[in-house]
């Protein structure tokens, strides 16, 4: 097989540095990308990744590509959270604005089940913040995230600054070597039907919401990249992007699905007249605000605000 760099201004995500400045192979005969791994990052200093996919393939003008860039920088050793490190976190419900928040909606059982499920911590970094545990198809713990949400509103707390951080930072971890997985992908082993979104607090409330999906998050959108959803490349995905996220998923998707991946990307939140930003759980939510003004309703009104609470498409078949 014979493969070239894109000669064209097109530049994608780098899976070193996270930037957009990472030039592809192209496979000469099919004229299709080779797998996002390989490539080379244009960011010579800061970055220097340059993967090839095979030393024995020839590459076309080899002599020019192979010398003009930097090597690839030596891959670090992945380092992990003990189990001690997420069990303490475990507690202190009492004082964690999610929990707080996902009680007043729906039965504690449940959400103390989801809690334990995908292993969600408390933190006292900032008073009633969250921890949102990466743990991988192995079981090892990748990353602590810890996040601050509103315990009204169920929104990040971004004044007077974000407050987002990572348990590695707190604990000063100086030699931690961060590496990202799904959050949830410890529970997907065992289910073909996986929805992804990007937040990991949508992926909660949706796992609440409908149960009969395997809920997972990238935790970004720059996260949704080969890499990262690699351990589930055999399973069926619906992906639920933001509110004007759309495209960029659907593209990327497209790629994936060309290296063997079988990705679906919802347009459901495209179709509704919301702000941008607007995720799966702020449409789901909003139908279980309860109301300031008391309206009897009847037995048939009744059956179908109960089934809007299942599927809110149930609405737009009634006139």
């Amino acid at each position: 097989m014979k493969y070239t760099f894109d000669n064209t201004s097109k530049k994608f995500i780098c899976p070193n540095c996270n930037k957009k400045r990472f030039v592809r192979f192209i496979d000469l005969e099919t004229n299709l990308y080779l797998d996002p791994i390989f490539g080379k990052c244009d960011r010579e200093t800061n970055c220097g990744y340059f993967k090839k996919p095979c030393k024995t393939l020839a590459i076309n003008n080899a002599s020019t590509v192979q010398h003009n860039f930097i090597a690839q920088k030596e891959s670090k050793i992945d380092t992990f959270h003990t189990i001690e490190q997420l069990q303490v976190s475990l507690q202190r419900y009492c004082n964690n604005n999610f929990y707080l928040f996902l009680t007043s909606i729906f039965d504690k059982e449940s959400v103390q089940q989801t809690f334990n499920d995908y292993k969600i911590g408390t933190s006292k970094t900032w008073n009633g913040a969250t921890i949102f545990w990466q743990i991988d198809n192995r079981n090892n713990i990748r990353a602590g995230k810890i996040l601050l949400l509103d315990k009204l509103t169920c929104k990040r707390v971004k004044e007077p600054y974000p407050h987002i951080t990572w348990v590695h930072s707190k604990l000063k971890l100086d030699n931690f070597n961060l590496k990202q997985c799904l959050f949830g992908l410890h529970l997907a082993s065992n289910n073909n039907k996986i929805a992804i979104t990007e937040s990991e607090k949508t992926t909660v409330i949706m796992n609440l919401f409908m149960p009969e999906y395997r809920w997972l998050s990238t935790g970004s959108k720059q996260n949704f990249k080969y890499e990262i959803l690699l351990p589930i490349k055999d399973k069926e995905i619906v992906a639920f992007p933001d509110k004007s996220e759309y495209e960029y998923w659907s593209s990327k998707a497209n790629e994936l699905n060309q290296l063997g991946f079988k990705i679906k990307v919802s347009d459901y939140l495209e179709k509704i007249d919301c702000e941008t930003g607007t995720d799966l759980a702020d449409i789901y939510l909003g139908l279980q605000q309860p109301s300031k003004t008391f309206i009897e309703l009847t037995k048939d009104e009744e059956q179908i605000v109960n089934l809007s609470k299942k599927n809110s498409d149930i609405l737009n078949l009634i006139e």
